[in-house]
């Protein structure tokens, strides 16, 4: 299912399959991610009356790169951008992405691989500027995309809730704090999310998200320079595991939330996956 939401010069497709739901965003003749390979094809159609000059990616997972290669095909666009380190994941998506776990392929599907270019350090649209900004944590290339003049900030997955506890084995939980704190030292004032939400709020919304982490993260330290171990902390900081943990198997899990605020590292990477 697709559905078209319009907040001025920007255009939101918002894509959804089953419980997953992805925005992507037109402005400019840029589409900003692509959604998951579940929806490209109605992606494609709903495009259609809309001049398409280019993608940019935000970053590599599936659920953001899924329409690149039938668009390019279809729409004879040039590679898309994203941050230098993403060019080789969306090159190579298709073999990766049979190796996710079986939830990642459910969720979203297997990304075909398609064409990608290091994104330059200014977009000039016409009527707009986008400037990357990287924000790694949520992955290692991830970048967000900021219009100054406007405030506007398209964040990716930096921000998918302000209470948001669990994370995925190729997240980096400390480097989502910092790059929420890079973010927000810019002059933000409307930030369009990559699940849907667009926030006329966003410096509110993303210090609330910032607060939640440190929080957490000090009950974590302080739990466990006392001595309490990591399955003793997830009980006393968040009672029990998410629901996404279990369904994951520990992959998207509370586990890896503490495990990472302690050790800086994945408490496990699943078997033939490239996290």
């Amino acid at each position: 299912m697709i559905k078209i939401n319009r907040f001025g010069p920007v255009t939101q497709f918002l894509l959804t399959k089953n419980t997953s739901t992805v925005a992507c965003y037109y402005i400019d003749g840029y589409l900003i991610d692509s959604g998951q390979d579940h929806c490209k094809y109605e992606l494609e159609k709903a495009l259609i009356p809309y001049n398409l000059e280019r993608i940019i990616n935000t970053h590599s997972h599936e659920d953001h790169i899924g329409g690149n290669k039938l668009l390019q095909e279809k729409r004879g666009l040039p590679p898309s951008w994203a941050h230098p380190i993403a060019v080789k994941e969306l090159e190579t998506s298709s073999e990766w992405g049979n190796a996710m776990p079986e939830y990642r392929k459910r969720a979203w599907g297997v990304a075909e691989s398609s064409s990608a270019q290091a994104i330059p350090d200014e977009i000039n649209t016409g009527n707009y500027v986008l400037k990357p900004i990287y924000t790694p944590g949520h992955c290692k290339d991830h970048i967000c995309l900021f219009e100054p003049d406007k405030g506007w900030l398209f964040s990716g997955d930096l921000f998918v809730s302000k209470n948001l506890n669990s994370v995925q084995y190729d997240e980096t939980a400390p480097l989502i704090i910092e790059s929420i704190e890079k973010i927000m030292r810019l002059p933000i004032k409307k930030m369009f999310c990559s699940y849907g939400k667009v926030y006329d709020n966003a410096y509110e919304q993303l210090n609330a998200k910032l607060e939640n982490l440190k929080n957490w993260k000090s009950q974590i330290m302080d739990l466990h320079n006392s001595g309490f171990s990591e399955e003793e902390i997830l009980h006393k900081v968040f009672e029990k595991e998410s629901r996404a943990g279990i369904i994951s198997a520990g992959c998207l899990s509370r586990a890896q939330f503490i495990h990472q605020i302690i050790y800086n590292e994945p408490l496990f990477i699943p078997t033939g996956t490239n996290g």
